[in-house]
This record gives C-alpha cells, structure tokens and sequence, in this order.
C-alpha cells in the first residue's frame, strides 16, 4: 500500500491486546488474548508461527492466521499450513492490504518448504482463494442427527441455563470419555495428522471431549450444539446404535442438536449416508506449493480446522 505507514509483522505476544480489540470491532464479540495465544501456538514450544498482522499506528488493523500441520504416511510426510482467522478493519478494504498479508504468509510458507497452504472454507474465505487461484482440495459433508426443536436452545439461552447444560453433559458423557492421546486411529494407506503434543494443546481447548461410543471414536466439540468433529471407524464400530446413544445423550443433557462434518469421500461418510440425509458442509481448498505431494491421500477430518 504505497503512502502509507502500514507494517506488517509475525505475530507475537505484544499484538495480542490490540488484535482482541480488532476482532470485538468487526465481529462485535469478545475473545480474550488466551484464544489467539494458544491457537496460533505463542507459547508451544516447537511451533513456527505463521501469522502475521497488518499495524497502522501501533494499532492491529489487519490479521491472516496460519497452523503447521504434518501428515505423515510410514515414513513419508506432507506439511500442510491452514489459514486461519482473516480479519481486516472496513476503512482497508479494497485497499490491497489482505493481499499484503497473504504474500506474506505464502513467502514464510516457502521459506519452511511447506507442501501446501490451505483452508476450511466458508463461503467468504471460499471465495477469497479464489482470489488467490486457489484450487479445489476436498468436500466435506453435514449430517444432523435430530433431537429435538431449536426453540429448545433458545429457551435454554433465555434461562440462562447454558452451564447448567454443560455440566450435566460432561456427567452424562463419563463413562464414554478417554483421552485424546488415545483416541486417534491411523490408517496404513493414508496421511493422517500427527497430533503431538503441541498440536493437541492447541486444539483441545474450548469445550471438546473425546468419547469411545460402540467402538466408534468422537471428538465433539459442545457450544450451542454438539459438533463431532473427529470420527473414526474400525470393524468392531457399531455407527448406529452410537448416533442412537449420542442422541439419547443430547436429548438428556439439553442440547437440541448434533451435527457430523466429515470428509465426503470417506467411509465414516458412507456409513453415515445409510442414517441421515446428506448436505454440503466446508470446502477445502489451497496453493499447492510441492506439485509432487499426493493430496488425495491425504486424511482430513474437522478436528484439524482452525476454528474447532
């Protein structure tokens, strides 16, 4: 941005006030420096930091976050960076400065021989990749399971019952509950995500659980609904007498609904098809940096999206 006095920088620790304050001014709600601290690793100790923010008089103004994530298949393995929050204040827009931050990323992405760079999408940051000559990576797919009305949530919010809900589902749920260091199943023919133990830290706060439910491994993540986010089958899983329990669980516990994201292409999707209807959910898409990678064999779920 030519006559301006706009600096770009890798995140760090003294950004943190200034870029919670950016995110309460365009999504009018409050995080604290502990979300950006702990998700885009400041504190793990062998994190690269990929996020970079955009300064105007010591002031956050503009924002890109990036998470390393290794697949690894035997002995081989892809690097893959995922975008996370984009944030830019309405006065920059259309000013080129989101597209500034971007390089950025993309140079530091090159700098670390990362394979590729991408994203979960919504519509929004869809549409921004494409932008950006983003190519499509993979479909994942929603699937509900019903519990009951959605005046049900409300009322509960209206009540002020929302912890009450939450304590009496993390009850519910202990007979069912293992640690998430145990709960991932690597598959011999694909990339799977390594969750070290950095990785683990970075995601599994903000209200997940790991759950063992008929030989079927979650993760769920519990807010206004229940999202499962992770879930992985082997031949001893029973998938539907497992969504008839998670069922009676969201119904006991006040939750009014559960959502499943998984890969499209998957067999846990496939299985899934045979109980529920079927809609589209995120969008991977990407730059891939390494022409030689096999991202078809690559294993996602939604546990390793930014925003879960």
């Amino acid at each position: 941005m030519e006559g301006t006095n706009i600096k770009y920088e890798l995140l760090n620790h003294s950004h943190l006030k200034s870029l919670c304050e950016t995110h309460r001014s365009i999504f009018r709600s409050t995080v604290s420096t502990d979300f950006f601290r702990v998700k885009y690793g400041l504190d793990a100790q062998n994190v690269t930091i990929y996020s970079f923010v955009a300064i105007e008089d010591d002031q956050v103004v503009g924002f890109i976050g990036g998470i390393e994530q290794s697949y690894s298949r035997n002995e081989d393995q892809i690097r893959i960076v995922q975008t996370g929050d984009y944030m830019l204040l309405a006065k920059f827009r259309g000013t080129g400065l989101f597209d500034e931050l971007y390089k950025y990323l993309l140079e530091r992405c090159k700098v670390f021989k990362i394979d590729v760079l991408m994203a979960f999408n919504s519509m929004q940051t869809y549409k921004v990749g494409k932008r950006w000559e983003w190519v499509d990576i993979r479909d994942f797919s929603r699937f509900h399971v019903p519990v009951a009305s959605k005046y049900r949530a409300k009322l509960i919010k209206l009540l002020h019952l929302t912890k009450l809900r939450e304590r009496r589902f993390l009850n519910v749920i202990e007979p069912f509950l293992i640690s998430m260091d145990d709960g991932f199943i690597f598959s011999g023919n694909k990339y799977c995500c390594e969750y070290n133990e950095d990785l683990i830290k970075m995601k599994s706060n903000y209200n997940k659980v790991c759950l063992r439910i008929e030989n079927c491994v979650m993760i769920i993540k519990y807010a206004h609904v229940l999202t499962v986010a992770y879930l992985q089958l082997n031949d001893q899983s029973d998938l539907k007498k497992a969504c008839i329990v998670l069922r009676k669980i969201a119904l006991s516990t006040g939750f009014s609904d559960c959502i499943f994201h998984v890969d499209s292409s998957s067999l846990e999707a496939e299985q899934l098809r045979s109980l529920f209807d079927e809609k589209e959910s995120f969008k991977l898409s990407g730059n891939k940096l390494n022409h030689s990678i096999e991202i078809s064999k690559v294993q996602f779920n939604l546990f390793e999206m930014d925003i879960i």
